[in-house]
């Protein structure tokens, strides 16, 4: 139990006997350190540690050892906390990834390289909220976006450069 405490309110696992660590010390340790995986005895290290410690710290994405990188255990990082796309491998965040955010939270897409921004993202994102036009790239807006987000939101033209300022843009 002081050893349990110890982990809580410092973080570290270093100076605890490795057979007195507990999944939910090594948990604690994630949270506060990602660094702190070089701690914990391999019986703890899956999937499910991982996942529990991403929910609190996006970070620890940076530590999940190659072996627990799989499109499912993205998946489930995704649903935990979407701040673990600045963690990612470019080549890990697929459309489909992109989408669950974004339905959970738009303002993900802010945060997204313009790669990123498909035209079936940027659709489910103005869908949503329209405003949140005026923080994509204008590179990626479409005028058929560009239109959805003016419907849905008509001060949105006012953040529109002259080149996307069509008549029919400037019509509705």
């Amino acid at each position: 139990d002081r050893c349990a405490n110890f982990v809580s309110k410092y973080g570290y696992l270093d100076r605890i006997p490795t057979v007195l660590i507990t999944r939910q010390m090594a948990c604690a340790a994630l949270v506060n350190n990602h660094r702190n995986i070089r701690d914990i005895p391999a019986g703890h290290i899956d999937a499910d540690l991982f996942l529990e410690a991403i929910a609190s710290n996006p970070q620890v994405m940076s530590s999940v050892p190659d072996d627990l990188r799989t499109p499912e255990f993205y998946a489930n990082a995704v649903k935990r906390h979407i701040g673990v796309f600045h963690y990612m491998p470019n080549a890990a965040i697929t459309e489909d990834l992109v989408c669950q955010a974004a339905d959970r939270n738009v303002m993900v897409v802010t945060k997204l390289s313009a790669h990123h921004l498909t035209e079936r993202v940027l659709d489910l994102v103005l869908s949503k909220r329209p405003e949140v036009a005026s923080m994509i790239p204008k590179s990626v807006l479409t005028q058929a976006l560009i239109l959805k987000a003016v419907k849905g939101w008509p001060f949105a033209v006012l953040m529109l450069d002259g080149e996307q300022l069509t008549p029919e843009v400037i019509m509705l």
